[in-house]
């Protein structure tokens, strides 16, 4: 592959990959970006939300981790509640490979 030092990726270049974003109140929301607003808000589709639930066991002596999963649908991601964005490595080199392609 080339070198990655020399390619910048534009926004819409990330337009149809998909994403997970960590936001503030502990969420985790996995989709396919479909558009940025000029506030840099990302609008998601296909969201799927999971919350990491620590549940305590019957007897009340440890606390067991439960994963609880919702389809949301369409999104409106606001930017200042994002602080974490991930992205498959083979996405990435995909969508780097796509952008190389064009220059």
């Amino acid at each position: 592959m080339e070198a990655l030092d020399s390619t910048v990726l534009e926004p819409t270049d990330l337009i149809s990959v998909p994403f997970k974003f960590q936001i503030k109140d502990g969420r985790l929301l996995s989709g396919v970006l479909i558009a940025i607003d000029d506030c840099s808000n990302l609008l998601v589709t296909d969201v799927e939300e999971e919350i990491i639930v620590l549940e305590p066991s019957a007897d009340g002596s440890k606390k067991t981790k439960e994963t609880h999963v919702r389809r949301l649908g369409l999104m409106s991601i606001p930017r200042d509640t994002i602080t974490k964005v991930l992205i498959k490595d083979s996405e990435f080199s995909k969508t780097i490979r796509y952008r190389l392609s064009k220059q």
